[in-house]
């Protein structure tokens, strides 16, 4: 089971997190400001905040030696007027049983068309859903409560080598208190090998810093991220039924990276579309939009097969950028490719 499921996740992209291998050591690092906040100085108290990101989801083939049997294509037709292929997060102040707090609500949805061995499969919409109630940047980002659902179909190899498609469909809610927290999962679809239902993870506090799966991607947004970043935390791991140690560490070969977006510009590298704050285009240089980031991937403490997710995040020297993650990269199941996400919309209040 655990194989069919680390590959869904994969394809999964955000959710993948739990799937990727260590990167190298660098200096400790620690969450230090609210970069997301006008005032990156109000680490103590929950500032007030409104921000909704908008991502396009792609996807480039590989050349591998299952590139022939598998193929992957991401369809963009629209259906009662949804459109598909996007990642949003939206962040906002909150309260949690009267607890002032910070909400993470995020949304993945693409639609995929799969060919295995050259015959269609037809078209799948795969979604994870994600919110997570956490505390203030001084209070470590601690997790209150979250929920997450999960509907994805990936390729699963067999033991003989053929392909085939397996389709998982789960739920899991975590309720927090102080070191300790208890796990509600439930599934619809596929076989995970543990039941539904409770389970109690105790002993989070033995490491440093522990979080929601959720929030994995918005904690660097708390970091003046440099080119040797490091940081060591704990996640559940619900299906898998542990305590995971996972890394965030600076790319090794490009720590820092100014990406360029524009409709014109044709070079290698750049991101073919506009990026929109509150309506408004900022950060230009010679008719482009140029935007310093630092990149950082994240992967599992230790030896594990898989490959770590790579994200650009905003400098947080950047006016108006609020060290707001600007693209992400992972790999399909097999390498049969890879799943990028850039910005493209930032709606923001307070």
């Amino acid at each position: 089971m655990n194989k069919i499921f680390k590959t869904v996740l994969s394809l999964c992209i955000l959710a993948s997190v739990i799937l990727m291998t260590a990167c190298q050591q660098a200096l400790p690092t620690a969450p230090n400001g609210a970069y997301f906040l006008e005032n990156e100085g109000n680490i103590s108290i929950i500032g007030n905040i409104d921000e909704l990101n908008e991502y396009v989801v792609t996807f480039t083939k590989s050349t591998n030696t299952f590139a022939k049997d598998v193929q992957i294509d991401l369809t963009k037709e629209e259906v009662d007027g949804v459109s598909f292929n996007k990642y949003t997060t939206h962040l906002t102040n909150s309260k949690y049983n009267d607890e002032d707090c910070y909400l993470l609500e995020t949304s993945l949805v693409y639609k995929v068309h799969y060919a295995l061995y050259g015959e269609s499969k037809g078209e799948f919409i795969n979604t994870t859903t994600e919110k997570v109630y956490f505390r203030s940047v001084s209070n470590k980002l601690r997790p209150i409560y979250s929920e997450q659902s999960v509907l994805a179909t990936s390729p699963i190899r067999s033991e003989d080598g053929k392909f085939s498609l397996s389709t998982l469909e789960y739920s899991v809610t975590t309720t927090y208190d102080n070191d300790s927290a208890v796990v509600n999962f439930s599934h619809t679809q596929g076989d995970f090998g543990i039941p539904d239902g409770e389970r109690t993870y105790t002993k989070l506090n033995k490491s440093n810093y522990y979080f929601d799966n959720a929030t994995l991607l918005f904690v660097p947004r708390t970091i003046n991220l440099n080119d040797s970043a490091n940081l060591t935390f704990t996640v559940i791991d619900a299906i898998s039924g542990i305590n995971r140690t996972l890394t965030m560490s600076s790319d090794q070969q490009t720590p820092n990276e100014k990406l360029i977006f524009s409709t014109t510009n044709t070079a290698e590298g750049v991101i073919n579309h506009d990026y929109f704050i509150n309506n408004h285009k900022d950060f230009i240089e010679d008719d482009s939009q140029v935007i310093p980031c630092q990149v950082v991937n994240f992967a599992i403490s230790g030896t594990f097969s898989g490959a770590p997710i790579k994200c650009w995040y905003a400098n947080t020297s950047l006016e108006n950028a609020r060290a707001r993650l600007i693209k992400t990269q992972s790999s399909a199941p097999y390498s049969l490719g890879t799943f990028t996400t850039t910005i493209v919309k930032t709606t923001v209040t307070g």
